[in-house]
């Protein structure tokens, strides 16, 4: 869900908010996955389900966003958007109504590949010992 917002404010208004929602995914995409998810999770002192999920969740959105932002980058100039813009929609309602839905797919498709690497990360974790404790079940 953060992906999808993220990426599509960024590809469809463009400027600022896109330059800095890129360099934000930038600095995520600078650390190793797994080693930023042992670092932030040395912090928590209880590893809950929620704790886990979390971390697993704010390493895995940039390259979620980033093709969210790319989808709607192609999306925003289709003759449709640019129509619904011309009768006078405005933007929250044109990315709402015509960029999202027709934005979306490559983001479902690769959102579904990705859990198994979601699933790896978390049982990677769980062996280092940084992952779910004893009364959770991995």
């Amino acid at each position: 869900m953060v992906a999808v917002v993220l990426g599509s404010v960024a590809g469809y208004s463009g400027g600022v908010v896109d330059v800095v929602v890129s360099r934000v995914m930038d600095v995520f995409f600078g650390f190793p996955m797994l080693v930023g998810m042992i670092v932030v999770l040395q912090t928590f002192d209880v590893r809950s389900v929620l704790s886990v999920s979390l971390v697993l969740t704010l390493f895995s959105w940039p390259v979620l966003t980033r093709i969210m932002r790319s989808s709607v980058l192609v999306t925003r100039n289709l003759d449709y958007v640019t129509a619904a813009r011309e009768l006078g929609a405005g933007p929250i309602r044109v990315l709402t109504r015509h960029v999202v839905p027709n934005s979306i797919m490559p983001v479902a498709v690769l959102t579904s590949l990705h859990i198994g690497s979601v699933i790896t990360a978390e049982a990677a974790l769980t062996f280092l010992g940084v992952g779910l404790r004893a009364p959770a079940i991995s």
